[in-house]
């Protein structure tokens, strides 16, 4: 950025403007420009799931973790051995909030790389499904606590940085305080 953390936090704070009078006249002309098409649910091609009896029989007395699209990342260590890892996309949530076709690409195929099935699901088939599994483990997000809460121990979300207790008067020094004991902060980012 090429402002004084002054300047920005004068913007921040509404009391000048970001208009930046030397920008091409067209870098934010929108006009023509159309916007996706939002899908409340997946493409078909990604190939995903609907548990079914069958589903059920397969988690009798396993241990499952479950990804979701607000936590796409890999199981944590110390869960046993023959956990079962699937993927769950709340059919509920969608018909609210639909995607765009390239962001449900984006997200199943970080979630085919963490997973070994994915399934597109409601609540009352999730809870079918997991109803004889051993135990369910999740991360908590608020966009899915309130349908897994009743069904899996919710992990808290882990922060990616140390919490800073005091104001840093620029990002530079607030991210000096919140690696500090990081091996190699770049790959923080």
């Amino acid at each position: 950025m090429d402002r004084s953390y002054e300047e920005l936090e004068r913007i921040a704070r509404g009391e000048r403007s970001l208009h930046n009078r030397s920008a091409p006249a067209d870098l934010f002309d929108w006009e023509g420009q159309a916007e996706p098409t939002l899908l409340s649910s997946p493409p078909p091609e990604l190939s995903l799931r609907t548990p079914s009896g069958a589903a059920a029989q397969h988690l009798q007395g396993r241990d499952v973790w479950l990804v979701h699209p607000w936590a796409l990342r890999a199981a944590p260590p110390g869960l046993p051995r023959e956990t079962l890892v699937i993927g769950v996309y709340p059919r509920e949530h969608f018909q609210l909030w639909p995607w765009p076709e390239a962001r449900w690409r984006w997200v199943d195929t970080a979630m085919a790389e963490l997973t070994t099935e994915r399934w597109w699901v409601d609540a009352s088939e999730l809870a079918a499904a997991l109803g004889g599994a051993a135990s369910v483990r999740s991360v908590a997000d608020p966009h899915v606590a309130h349908w897994l809460e009743p069904l899996a121990r919710l992990d808290k979300e882990p922060t990616l940085f140390a919490p800073v207790a005091q104001r840093c008067r620029s990002f530079s020094q607030w991210w000096k305080r919140a690696t500090r004991g990081a091996e190699n902060a770049e790959d923080l980012l």
